[in-house]
């Protein structure tokens, strides 16, 4: 999937025009300015364009809104003039374009938001742009279901416009985080991100707990049993066929005894690793001192292959583990960080060793551990991850290392940055990922002098 290259809005307030340039090497950008020159707004509305989630546009006041990707097409959203339609409603015409040639075009009526037509419970939390969570049980509910269940005689239940047949939401990948939100906001790997069912069982359990940051171990815990399954699945296929292969394929190899112990060593260290992440639970069996015949070579040499290929799911699960522990590590005073299979991730205090859970940790802990773990485990590979003011509730030493953290997650799940933020201490001299969103009277030279102003 195509990341994202470049966000150009104009008339945003009636005022500004901007044009970010997203850094592909590395791959983060960050967005710094006053505030209300539209830094959250702008990613509000790039994910309300690529999401589909049109009634968001109706919010803010702007002119025309494009994004292009690294493959070179664009979308873009521009309001036109209204006709005929009640006061509250809107029009827009949404083109794409890839390539030469003329682009495809679509105008799509909006309806205001239901928040903005009728009194909501306090029950109901916005899970996505046209989505509701009902925090007591976790249904999600449309709009439309909404309207029906607490609007009264307001109006008749109104559908949400659909997107045109040529635009593919999944071809432009992008998550909004609210880092302010973080202690009350799903995770869309815990429930579908169109109303369905209630969530489930586990996930129930975790909210009657009454503690947000399971929401996120959840996601880790997911992660974590779907490769186990993948694994397990491997296993049991080629467990299956062992006879035929070591008749057939394997019958006629020659296999020299001293690669198969180096290989034997290579697994055993690469097996240690993963039951150390609580991604494995049986252990490498030994390899027989002495003399080896060639047909006990040919039926090690084909264990290995398959213990290899059951152990290759559990790699890239294994390597964000290893990234969560090594960001975690060097943060958390005192406390190290412990997985099983059996209780997830805990925490053992130093240097007694006493064992707490993550709904322990201080509050700007469960804080970054929730951040992390959603960005490792939680996006899909060419996501373009939009960051709202990730530093807050993070000790100025922690917003220091964001920037290497971000890029080394970057690394691992393949996706992208883009951070909107007032804090110096996260920029840290890296003004080089800087795009500055200044008032409308900063000349190129004031910007330079204002760049200055704050780094010091």
């Amino acid at each position: 999937m195509a990341h994202l290259r470049k966000i150009t809005i104009a008339g945003l307030f009636g005022l500004y025009d901007h044009d970010l340039d997203l850094r592909q090497d590395p791959p983060l950008t960050i967005v710094a300015g006053p505030n209300g020159v539209g830094k959250t707004t702008l990613l509000r509305l790039t994910t309300a364009l690529l999401r589909g989630a049109y009634r968001e546009l109706l919010r803010y006041e702007f002119g025309t809104l494009s994004v292009e990707n690294e493959l070179g097409a664009t979308i873009e959203v521009e309001r036109t003039a209204e006709r005929d339609l009640p006061s509250e409603a809107a029009l827009f015409t949404l083109r794409f374009r890839h390539g030469v040639g003329p682009p495809q075009e679509a105008t799509i009526e909006v309806q205001p938001p239901v928040a903005d037509l009728i009194a909501m419970p306090d029950f109901l939390e916005h899970y996505d742009s046209e989505t509701f969570v009902d925090v007591r049980d976790g249904e999600l509910i449309s709009e439309d279901d909404v309207l029906l269940r607490w609007g009264g005689r307001v109006r008749e239940p109104i559908r949400p416009p659909t997107p045109p047949d040529w635009f593919h939401a999944d071809e432009w990948r992008v998550d909004f985080i609210e880092t302010k939100r973080l202690d009350t906001l799903l995770s869309s790997s815990l429930v579908a991100r169109r109303p369905g069912p209630r969530l489930g069982p586990g996930v129930a359990h975790v909210e009657r707990r009454g503690s947000p940051i399971n929401r996120y171990l959840q996601v880790v815990a997911n992660s974590l049993e779907n490769a186990r399954l993948e694994s397990a699945r491997i296993n049991q296929a080629r467990t299956s066929t062992v006879a035929r292969r070591l008749l057939g394929e394997y019958s006629s190899k020659t296999v020299n005894v001293g690669r198969l112990r180096e290989r034997y060593a290579q697994v055993e260290r690469h097996a240690a690793a993963l039951t150390a992440n609580g991604l494995l639970s049986d252990s490498l069996a030994a390899l027989p001192g002495g003399k080896l015949n060639p047909t006990q070579k040919r039926f090690f040499e084909m264990f290995l292959d398959d213990f290899e290929a059951k152990l290759e799911p559990l790699d890239p699960v294994s390597e964000k583990l290893e990234q969560l522990r090594s960001i975690i590590g060097h943060k958390f005073l005192n406390k190290e960080l412990a997985i099983s299979p059996e209780h997830g991730l805990t925490f053992a205090v130093e240097p007694a060793g006493n064992e707490i859970v993550a709904d322990s940790l201080s509050s700007g802990e469960q804080h970054e551990l929730a951040l992390i773990s959603r960005l490792l485990f939680d996006e899909r590979a060419g996501t373009t991850v939009l960051i709202d003011e990730p530093e807050l509730s993070l000790h100025v030493s922690w917003q220091h290392e964001m920037v290497e953290d971000l890029l080394e997650i970057a690394r691992v799940s393949d996706v992208s940055f883009v951070l909107a933020t007032h804090s110096t201490a996260i920029i840290n001299n890296r003004w080089d990922i800087v795009n500055e969103l200044g008032p409308l009277d900063f000349s190129p030279d004031e910007r330079g002098q204002h760049k200055t102003s704050v780094a010091t």
